[in-house]
């Protein structure tokens, strides 16, 4: 039997663990007033850029590698992949939330509309053009079904751009690049309400069409030129200049620097860490726990707004029985939260994804994934 190669980074998965972490720190309340917790709390969304970018990097790369491997891009197995590592957990997921929302506040007539979206991933469309009312532990799922309507295209496009030239697909990238950061102009003269720009995948794509041209061997030749603690070093400063710029939710004509800021300052890190595998920063995100973090981070994404919510009720509960007082609940609040989405994300692993990711890799050509 033929041998299948290996793709895998360990230290994407420990990068997955931080991209969660951002996001985490992003949703829960804040614990502490200091400048530097204020700034994670209110820009962790730059968290889900780190995801696109990944994401984009990784789906890219493998079907590249599929294609030199066999000649061609079996598309139906691609979408077999894509629905056994997203579809269970998603639709389980669905089912705890939905049960969650009828028992804490019961059923709302709008609640049809968000299921509907979520059930056939157009979730952020829903939330935008059909209602802007939002139920916390579902919210975050729109990134979901940002990524399955990339998941829709990306091997199409990608078999596509494999039979042109090597300019050819520079060109198609600034084009894409160009074209985007037009209708996002477009959208800020009109002054679109948040969140349609930041939910959009024509508005918000940066992070995302990074990833593809990484994955394309289209920086490959920078990161010869330029070393990669540089390129490293160039990715954070552009991450911490975006703590200055407009945030998401401030409509205005600044959010045209920002997302192209966080969006290059993750490719750039994103590159780094594809290109070097004996740098520091790679040999601490190899750490076994981080890792093993990142390796679990689909569950941990998925479940930690149901976790906060009920680490609400929980610290409410504490709090009546134990007089803890009120500067402590925010904090509790953090830690319970974090535990329990830990603890799920574990469980979930091993007993729903791991044998569906089994059946995964029947359907690949490349092994992507730690043993």
């Amino acid at each position: 039997m033929e041998t299948k190669p290996r793709f895998y980074l360990p230290e994407l998965d420990g990068l997955r663990f931080i991209a969660f972490m951002l996001v985490f720190v992003h949703n829960a309340p804040s614990i502490s007033s200091s400048k530097i917790w204020t700034a994670l709390h209110e820009y962790g969304w730059i968290g889900v850029d780190l995801f696109f970018c990944l994401s984009g990097f990784l789906i890219t790369k493998l079907l590249v590698m599929e294609h030199e491997r066999t000649g061609e891009i079996n598309i139906r197995n691609f979408y077999y992949r894509r629905v056994l590592r997203i579809w269970p957990l998603y639709f389980f997921y669905l089912a705890i939330g939905f049960l969650f929302i009828i028992f804490t506040d019961g059923w709302h007539p709008v609640l049809a509309k968000h299921l509907a979206g979520l059930a056939t991933f157009t979730y952020d469309f829903v939330v935008l053009f059909l209602t802007y009312k939002a139920f916390a532990i579902y919210f975050h799922l729109w990134t979901v079904s940002y990524e399955e309507q990339f998941y829709i295209i990306i091997p199409w496009v990608i078999q596509k751009v494999l039979q042109n030239a090597r300019r050819i697909n520079f060109l198609f990238i600034f084009v894409v690049f160009t074209a985007g950061n037009l209708i996002r102009i477009i959208f800020i003269y009109y002054n679109a309400k948040h969140p349609a720009i930041y939910m959009l995948p024509i508005t918000h794509f940066e992070a995302m069409l990074g990833g593809i041209a990484i994955g394309l061997g289209l920086f490959d030749d920078l990161s010869v030129i330029v070393k990669n603690w540089i390129l490293l070093s160039l990715g954070l400063v552009l991450i911490s200049v975006a703590f200055l710029l407009p945030n998401v939710h401030e409509i205005g004509w600044g959010l045209a620097i920002t997302y192209p800021v966080v969006g290059l300052g993750m490719t750039l890190i994103v590159i780094s860490l594809t290109k070097s595998t004996t740098s520091g920063i790679s040999n601490l995100l190899r750490n076994d726990l981080l890792v093993y973090l990142g390796k679990i981070s689909y569950g941990l994404y998925m479940f930690h707004l149901l976790s906060l919510s009920t680490s609400i009720l929980v610290t409410q509960k504490l709090s009546s029985h134990f007089n803890i007082p009120i500067a402590f609940h925010q904090v509790l609040y953090f830690f319970i939260g974090l535990s329990l989405t830990i603890l799920l994300s574990i469980a979930s692993y091993i007993f729903l994804e791991k044998p569906f990711l089994k059946l995964k890799d029947r359907y690949g050509y490349i092994i992507s994934r730690a043993t």
